[in-house]
This record gives structure tokens, C-alpha cells and sequence, in this order.
């Protein structure tokens, strides 16, 4: 249970295939922007915070794990043809327990 008696729910497998697979194929500069970590939340279902709550968690593990070393959150400008949603493009609220909600979104 959490802070406000409401029961914690624990990602699902499908939820964390799809953030492994952005972490795989990220493996150079694994911190997701804000529109991908939006874009991220809404296909797996999760709040904003949770995904970068399990991207910082990730990167933890697989680094005390010397699995993966990066260089500090310099992201390169990618030539690939991924999509990108630009911050404006997104409206987010946060609530009073810190948690983000997504109000609108391209996608």
C-alpha cells in the first residue's frame, strides 16, 4: 500500500518489455527526454513518474552490474527517425502527491 491507502501496483511484464526495449536500443544515452518518457507512459499505461522512476532504477542496476556505462545526460542529436514530441506539445498537471498526469497529447 502506499502513503494514501490505496494498493501499489507492480509493472507488468508486457510494461517492462517496452522500457527494456527503449533501454536496449538507447544503450549509448539511456535517459529518455520528457516527450519520450510521455510518450512511454501512455503506451505502458504508467504515470510520468513511474517511468522515470524505473529508468533511474535501471540505469542503477545495470551500472552496479557493469553492464552498461554512458556518459553523463549530454543526448547526441540522433539521426534517426524517431518520433519526438517536443514539451509544448504535451500538457502535463501535477498533483498534490507529486504525480504527473498527462491532459493532451499528439499521440
Amino acid at each position: 500500500m502506499d502513503m494514501n491507502g490505496s494498493r501499489r501496483k507492480n509493472a507488468t511484464r508486457e510494461t517492462t518489455s517496452t522500457l527494456k526495449a527503449w533501454l536496449a536500443e538507447h544503450r549509448k544515452n539511456p535517459y529518455p527526454t520528457k516527450g519520450e518518457k510521455i510518450m512511454l507512459a501512455i503506451i505502458t499505461k504508467m504515470t510520468l513518474t513511474q517511468v522515470s522512476t524505473w529508468f533511474a532504477n535501471a540505469r542503477r542496476r545495470l551500472k552496479k552490474e557493469n553492464k552498461m556505462t554512458w556518459e553523463p545526460r549530454n543526448r547526441p542529436d540522433d539521426d534517426d527517425d524517431d518520433v519526438n514530441i517536443s514539451d509544448s506539445e504535451v500538457d502535463t498537471k501535477k498533483d498534490d502527491q507529486g504525480k504527473y498526469y498527462i491532459l493532451n497529447s499528439p499521440i
